[in-house]
């Protein structure tokens, strides 16, 4: 279950302009014009009948020991920015609505940092030792983590309808401020005077009465919105290079070095823009023969020039051009890095963007004999074919240690049994049989057998004792030691 997290500093342009939050009752002073109102201000001082936008002369009418702070934008916008940059210490994927709130997406942070509301209450007690009062609440949907934020903490179906016209964060989209307040007193008119009651409206009839304004207003109330937290990416553009050459290359060596340099330069771009590749195409125009088409995808995506060049000069050794080259077109599949911490206790893992060129060399080496072997679903044993090697996304969780058991090493190909071993008891048989019915194929028939066998004297005539796995081949007759028990 996906949810997120509000952080939401309460009076931030007060906070701000007096550095601390006040326990007194304090305001926060906007001149506007030839007058000083008040921007902000805190419980004490509305309980002493202070709000927004009135006269500061008024507001020291109504509470003589009244505490005036001039509004600080530089001091907002550093606290702003202190706010944000301690959020995403804490998740990957932080929002600023505004400047006092930060939402907080929590998906794939569980193993880090435990529950949500474990993650909200260390929000809290970090901020408030440098002097930033937040209320932090978790909700399932980022709407729901907001208005329980304002709320104080805990979204309730009690809540009055009139928190809603204090997410502007929320409404705007949709409404200007004035439409939100005629709305919400219209509802209040009708009878409807909590979250909890307007939710339960029926959504076809909020529809026709207050139309697409209502409907969002409802989906608020119910702790839902879209488009809140800013939309993943967009997929990156390929990068390409191209270029030409009169006369045409005749020369290997040169067409690899004139792709190392386009490559050397796309390079510059994926540092800019803190890319990676994952694939490579390679088209070049040959003269008066078709053109041909290189494709290199990289089983760890990289970023090197260098390594990308290598990449492509394997394949260009590989099939090397029909004729001369009088162009070519490179194109770049790009995508973001994804960045991996190494378990602590772990030894140092193997540089993984060194292993494209590695298989591109054993491929070389052992044509056809890369890879990672996959069973066959069939019953004659051992029947496997080879893949290309696909590294796993993440390095595998440590295991707990595991309880002693008995482990076979087979022996490719099974070893002929001694004649002078001697079997001295056995388990089995377990006999297998195929591909009899396939004339095309090679059938066989088996027994297997677990046995104890004593090998033969050895030159000091001493004879020792193993634990084996027998194969007896029914077709020839002949027996074998398929591996052996440690």
């Amino acid at each position: 279950m996906s949810a997120f997290v509000c952080a939401w500093a309460p009076c931030f342009r007060l906070q701000a302009a007096a550095g601390i939050w006040p326990a007194a009752p304090a305001v926060a002073i906007a001149r506007e014009g030839p007058l000083e109102l008040v921007a902000s201000a805190n419980r004490a001082a509305r309980q002493a009948g202070v709000h927004t936008g009135m006269a500061a002369a008024q507001a020291l009418g109504r509470c003589p020991g009244l505490q005036l702070h001039p509004v600080d934008a530089a001091a907002e916008q550093r606290l702003s920015q202190q706010l944000r940059a301690g959020c995403g210490r804490f998740s990957p994927r932080v929002q600023m609505l505004g400047g006092d709130t930060a939402l907080l997406d929590f998906a794939g942070l569980a193993g880090l940092q435990g529950s949500p509301e474990a993650l909200a209450e260390r929000i809290q007690r970090e901020f408030a030792a440098c002097g930033l009062r937040l209320q932090v609440a978790v909700g399932a949907h980022p709407a729901a983590a907001l208005l329980a934020a304002r709320a104080g903490g805990r979204l309730t179906q009690q809540l009055p309808i009139e928190l809603l016209a204090e997410v502007r964060e929320l409404t705007h989209a949709f409404a200007a401020p004035e439409e939100v307040a005629e709305a919400l007193a219209l509802l209040r008119r009708w009878g409807v005077r909590s979250l909890g009651e307007l939710a339960a409206l029926p959504e076809s009839g909020v529809a026709a009465r207050l139309g697409r304004l209502g409907t969002e207003l409802q989906r608020l109330a119910r702790g839902e919105a879209g488009g809140v937290l800013a939309p993943p990416p967009e997929p990156e553009p390929a990068l390409e290079a191209s270029m030409s050459f009169d006369p045409p290359l005749r020369d290997l060596e040169t067409l690899k070095a004139a792709v190392a340099h386009a490559l050397g330069e796309l390079a510059l771009k994926l540092e800019q823009r803190d890319l990676v590749v994952e694939a490579m195409r390679l088209h070049l125009a040959l003269e008066r023969q078709p053109p041909a088409a290189f494709e290199r995808r990289l089983a760890v995506p990289a970023r090197a020039a260098r390594a990308l060049a290598e990449q492509l000069g394997l394949a260009l050794d590989q099939n090397p051009p029909r004729a001369p080259v009088t162009g070519f077109a490179l194109a770049l599949e790009c995508g973001q890095p994804r960045r991996i911490q190494v378990r602590m206790f772990a030894s140092t893992p193997p540089d993984r963007e060194k292993l494209p060129k590695l298989l591109g060399m054993l491929a070389e080496m052992f044509e056809g004999r890369v890879g990672s072997p996959r069973l066959l679903d069939t019953h004659r044993p051992q029947a496997f074919v080879m893949e290309a090697f696909t590294p796993p996304e993440e390095e595998a969780a440590p295991r707990a240690t595991p309880r002693p058991m008995l482990a076979l090493r087979l022996y490719r190909p099974p070893r002929p049994l001694p004649p002078g071993a001697a079997i001295l008891r056995r388990a089995g048989p377990w006999r297998s049989a195929g591909e009899w019915w396939n004339s095309g194929a090679k059938p066989w028939s088996c027994d297997a057998w677990d046995a104890e066998v004593r090998s033969e004297p050895s030159a000091e005539g001493e004879r020792e004792t193993h634990l084996v796995r027998l194969l007896h081949d029914r077709t020839q007759g002949a027996w074998y030691i398929l591996g052996r028990y440690d």
